[in-house]
């Protein structure tokens, strides 16, 4: 099939190119650090579909670590090794299976083979011996909990669900594990604890009216939780909940705006924030508490995905793209204030000064709300006619698009 321009009035200093150039750009994201903090790992489709690559945290050529047939949606590593847990799927389908590749092997090997169940991953164990997660194997409507030996294979169901639930991190000893039930819809959600002994379940976060939790983690003690919800606001803002106590504290909100993520530092006394203003990221750092909150200007107007610290807190890692630059893995030097860019994905040949930044509109909603959006105006001059407009929705309730 023929190139099709898709720009044909530019003005000066950009270039017209086509659309095989565009679905050319690749991109780089989901930074890990390696078990041994020796290496940045990160997803990138360079070679066409997401795959896992490493580079030297020190910097260096970037190795592909996967030549799979089929995409990576995402990898973990375990605690105590090199050894990467991957999660794969068929075509798309969202069937998840997942993949173990030791460290220093050449390929990985099945830890699950049933490609019509929906495997949805965990965490692994503190002691790197057992992963858990929650499938659909006991019937295609219903999640159940399960923990897996990883040397035998050998699998325990722990939970039976009732609808959508998963695993989401193992408590510091390893006795428990912290689940989101997400069976009333995934904007009414429950925060559980289940005692992998006993089997009892308990909540963690107890409420009335919908909410959501994101991104949940324990302090190393294992007395409080973590994480990022709207329970009792119209705002994601990180919150610590005490597991003795009950006690639910705000540490880190933003005043009419959600908090897309977050990442404590390695001490767990102070956190990097994205905050979401009006489709693009704010990042701050900032005590647990709130105080000593700091600005930091990003290399360009854009969308944080997801944020980590250095294992020696020294830095800042995060996938950073915007609707001139395709995603790429950055680092930010505390000390020196400084971005060094530590990803290169191809861009096809296009230049971010040929993208076409939208402008920020606001409309007013039906009970008064003002609600922003980003309109991208076609360089040139437009038609007599005017010019059609696209408006993308999100697929979600709730939902919100970023550029």
């Amino acid at each position: 099939m023929a190139d099709t321009v898709i720009k044909t009035d530019t003005p000066p200093g950009m270039t017209s190119f086509g659309i095989t150039a565009l679905t050319a750009m690749r991109e780089a994201r989901a930074e890990a650090v390696s078990t041994d903090g020796a290496s940045l790992v990160y997803l990138s489709n360079a070679s066409g579909t997401n795959q896992i690559w490493s580079q030297s945290l020190a910097g260096g050529p970037a190795l592909r670590l996967t030549d799979l047939a089929e995409r990576v949606s995402s990898f973990a590593f375990n605690p105590k090794s090199n050894d990467i847990l991957i999660v794969t799927d068929t075509g798309g389908d969202e069937r998840f299976q997942f993949l173990l590749l030791r460290a220093g092997a050449d390929a990985p090997v099945a830890l699950t083979a049933a490609p019509t169940v929906v495997h949805q991953w965990g965490a692994w164990s503190p002691d790197g011996s057992q992963i858990a997660y929650s499938s659909n194997a006991r019937a295609p409507h219903l999640m159940d909990v399960h923990l897996m030996d990883v040397a035998s294979g050998a699998v325990t169901t722990l939970l039976e669900g009732n609808g959508f639930i998963e695993a989401i991190a193992f408590t510091p000893d390893g006795s428990a594990l912290i689940l989101r039930d997400s069976a009333r819809g995934m904007g009414d959600q429950d925060l559980l604890l289940l005692d992998i002994a006993t089997r009892a379940c308990a909540a963690i976060m107890p409420h009335d009216g919908p909410a959501r939790y994101m991104n949940a983690r324990l302090r190393k003690d294992g007395a409080t939780v973590f994480l990022l919800c709207d329970q009792g606001s119209d705002f994601h803002q990180v919150q610590q909940r005490d597991l003795a106590s009950g006690a639910l504290v705000s540490c880190i909100a933003a005043d009419g705006h959600d908090i897309d993520a977050y990442a404590l530092t390695p001490d767990q006394q102070q956190a990097a924030c994205a905050i979401n203003i009006d489709g693009a990221t704010q990042l701050v750092l900032s005590d647990l508490n709130g105080d000593n909150r700091i600005e930091v200007a990003l290399p360009f107007i854009g969308c944080v995905n997801s944020l980590r610290f250095t294992p020696d807190g020294a830095a800042l890692l995060m996938s950073l793209d915007s609707t001139t630059h395709s995603c790429d893995v950055w680092q930010y030097t505390l000390a020196s204030g400084t971005f060094t860019q530590l990803t290169d994905a191809p861009k096809g040949g296009i230049s971010a000064a040929s993208l076409i930044a939208p402008v920020l509109e606001r409309f007013t909603s039906f009970d008064g709300l003002s609600v922003p959006a980003l309109v991208y105006r076609p360089a040139g001059t437009p038609p007599a006619e005017g010019l059609a407009c696209a408006v993308p929705c999100p697929w979600r309730p709730r939902g919100a698009m970023e550029p």
